[in-house]
């Protein structure tokens, strides 16, 4: 199959969809890339699923989903909630989640 065939071929399924957009095969080798990816899958299943040669090579497809971003932010402890040097955090989250200041031993904030 060439590849005008195949963008023929997207472009009446996007037609018959009613996306109401533009749609390119590049646009779906990123989707898949970025799925395989969320799913658990590594670079090198990627690199020979996409049909490439260079390691680095699918790197440029991938795209994190955003909830992935979320939780990547959110398994790096924040440096306010971490013990001092004496094991005493400087900081604790009041009722609705957000963290006021504890004064230290001379009564600073």
């Amino acid at each position: 199959m060439t590849t005008d065939a195949i963008g023929e071929l997207i472009a009446a399924l996007v037609r018959r969809a009613g996306l109401g957009r533009s749609v390119v095969a590049r646009m779906l080798r990123h989707a898949f890339a970025s799925n395989v990816v969320d799913a658990g899958g590594a670079l090198d299943e990627v690199q020979a699923l996409l049909g490439q040669s260079h390691p680095a090579s699918p790197r440029p497809y991938l795209h994190p989903a955003a909830g992935r971003l979320r939780e990547a932010i959110e398994r790096v402890p924040s440096p306010r909630m971490l013990p001092d040097a004496a094991g005493c955090c400087r900081m604790l989250p009041d009722a609705a989640g957000c963290c006021r200041m504890l004064p230290d031993a001379e009564g600073e904030q």
